[in-house]
């Protein structure tokens, strides 16, 4: 009886680990990289509305806010993360300029970073 329930218990559990793994490498498949759904404009805007939070700080958070759109809009490029253009400008002329109007200067920018 005792190893009736033994084999039973350790085919159940090669069951379920069966059924995770297969489950894993379904929703792998399905989740696109950060490269193939990058959405530029949505970079922009999720970096623009994160340093709202940030008035008179913008060049210290810029990067954080960066990472933090690319989680959502996904990455121009890996290294460089969610449209560095428009955040390094952001980060240069924010806080002297203002928000808002640095925004209209910064927001057609391009994404690549040219010091690379």
């Amino acid at each position: 009886m005792a190893m009736n329930v033994s084999m039973t218990l350790g085919v159940f559990v090669m069951i379920v680990v069966a059924a995770i793994v297969i489950d894993s490498t379904r929703s792998q498949k399905s989740e696109p990289g950060r490269k193939k759904r990058y959405n530029r404009q949505c970079c922009i805007d999720k970096t623009y509305d994160c340093l709202k939070k940030y008035r008179g700080r913008e060049n210290t958070f810029a990067s954080v806010c960066q990472q933090e759109a690319a989680v959502y809009c996904g990455a121009w490029d890996e290294a460089e993360g969610c449209c560095y253009g428009y955040s390094h400008c952001m980060s240069m002329y924010a806080q002297q300029s203002g928000l808002d109007v640095a925004h209209n200067g910064c927001k057609d920018r391009k994404c690549d970073n040219p010091g690379r």
